[in-house]
C-alpha cells in the first residue's frame, strides 16, 4: 500500500495554501473595488448637493449639462467645478491602476466629454493652472475632440491610458531589458 512520504504532504500543503491566497487576494480585490465605488458615488452625490444648495443661479450646473459658459468667476463656482473634476480625475487614476472596469470609466469620461468640449477653450488651461496631471488634461483633451463619435473616443481614451499606465510601462521597461538580455546573449553565443 502506498503512503504520501513527507515530500508528498510538502507539495499538497504548498498548492493548497497557494490556491487559500489566491482565494483570500481575490476576495480583498472584490472588496476594495465595491469600497470605491462607494466612495465614488459618495462623491457624486456631494457634487450633487452642492449644486442643488446654490439652486436655480448655479452656472457650474450649466456646465454639467455641457453648455458653454464663460470661467467661473467666484472661489465658490471655482470649487465646485474643481470638485466635479477631482472625481473624473480619481476615475481617471483608478481605471490606470485597474481598480474600475472600464467600461464604467469609459461612460463616465464620455459624459465628461460634453462639458470639456462645450468649454474647452478656457477649461483645458484651467486645469492645467490648477494643477491636474498632464496626462489626465490630455485624456480630457482626446475626450473633447470626439465628444460626438463614442467608438473612437473610447479607443483613443483607451489607447492613451494604456500608454500612460505605470504598470505597463515598467512591464515594457523590464521585457526591453529582458529582451536585450537575451539578444547579447544570443549573440556572445554565435560570436
Amino acid at each position: 500500500m502506498w503512503l504520501p512520504s513527507d515530500d508528498d504532504w510538502t507539495a499538497f500543503s504548498s498548492v493548497v495554501t497557494m490556491i487559500v491566497a489566491l482565494m483570500v487576494f481575490s476576495e480583498a480585490r472584490s472588496i476594495r473595488r465595491a469600497e470605491w465605488i462607494l466612495r465614488q458615488n459618495q462623491a457624486w452625490n456631494d457634487i450633487n448637493n452642492k449644486v442643488a444648495e446654490i439652486g436655480d443661479g448655479c452656472r457650474i450646473a450649466d456646465i454639467l449639462e455641457g453648455r458653454p459658459i464663460s470661467p467661473p468667476v467666484t472661489p465658490k463656482e471655482a470649487f465646485l467645478l474643481m470638485s466635479f473634476f477631482n472625481v473624473v480625475s480619481s476615475e481617471y487614476f483608478s481605471l490606470r491602476s485597474n481598480l474600475l472596469m472600464p467600461a464604467y470609466a469609459l461612460d463616465s469620461f464620455m459624459d465628461t466629454a460634453t462639458v470639456v468640449s462645450a468649454n474647452k477653450d478656457w477649461l483645458i488651461p484651467f486645469l492645467t493652472q490648477r494643477g491636474y496631471e498632464q496626462s489626465f488634461v490630455r485624456t480630457l483633451t482626446i475626450l473633447s475632440e470626439y465628444a460626438h463619435d463614442r467608438p473612437s473616443a473610447q479607443r483613443a481614451v483607451r489607447a492613451e491610458i494604456d500608454a500612460t499606465s505605470p504598470k505597463l510601462k515598467v512591464l515594457a521597461r523590464r521585457s526591453v531589458g529582458w529582451l536585450k538580455a537575451r539578444l547579447r546573449l544570443g549573440n556572445t553565443a554565435i560570436s
